[in-house]
């Protein structure tokens, strides 16, 4: 019997923050934690790795993100959550380093002021399906 193969899937939401703060530009912080003092760093995106599933064994699996969204005001985080949005639509064209990205599906958007600093927040999930380049 052959030993089965090792089969390491890229990080998701390290792609993703390479992704959007690629897109998005220097004027964004982008991260996987929300800076120390969020409310001297707006406009923020934070990354957050919610769940995955191995849709196919050794192939493809289906990482689940959430992306929060905080600005200076509900217009701007409106907009920014809108951008956000529209990047990740067109993630699966974009050629990523070590990973390929096949579908991306937004499967929630919503108003979520942020309870600590009451800075306007939305939060959007998405469903990512990859595999190993």
């Amino acid at each position: 019997m052959q030993p089965l193969p090792v089969v390491v899937f890229p990080d998701a939401e390290q792609l993703v923050i390479d992704y959007l703060a690629g897109v998005l530009g220097s004027g964004v912080a982008v991260g996987a934690e929300l800076p120390e003092d969020v409310q001297a760093a707006v406009p923020v995106v934070a990354v957050s790795l919610l769940d995955t599933d191995e849709v196919l064994d050794f192939v493809l699996e289906d990482p689940v993100l959430d992306v929060e969204v905080l600005a200076a005001d509900k217009a701007s985080a409106s907009d920014l959550a809108r951008l956000v949005s529209a990047h990740m639509k067109v993630l699966p064209s974009i050629p990523v380093s070590g990973a390929q990205v096949y579908e991306v599906e937004r499967q929630g958007l919503a108003w979520l002021p942020d309870d600590v600093t009451d800075l306007p927040r939305y939060v959007l999930t998405f469903r990512l399906r990859v595999r190993p380049a």
